[in-house]
């Protein structure tokens, strides 16, 4: 991407076949997101401070998932610092 932006999904990964649901508990417990969506993996990609972003998950939509994906991003948002990302 060649504009600046204030977000950047920095990896993605697969829930767990036997997920129960896609309730923020569920998803930030998943074993495949706990290990994929660290701050080190965060910083070895952007080569940025983990402390100066914020993290979240983003799961598949409720019909994506429910037609079998279980494709998730982890994202990186700068939120209302100086950061931004320009990959």
């Amino acid at each position: 991407c060649s504009s600046p932006h204030h977000w950047e999904a920095y990896a993605i990964g697969t829930l767990a076949d036997d997920i129960a649901s896609l309730s923020s508990d569920d998803v930030a417990g998943d074993e495949s997101v706990v290990a994929g969506c660290t701050e080190e993996r965060f910083e070895d990609y952007a080569a940025l401070s983990a402390a100066e972003v914020g993290f979240a998950v983003i799961p598949p939509s409720q019909s994506a998932f429910a037609s079998g994906s279980r494709l998730f991003h982890c994202v990186a948002s700068a939120g209302e610092s100086s950061v931004t990302f320009r990959r």
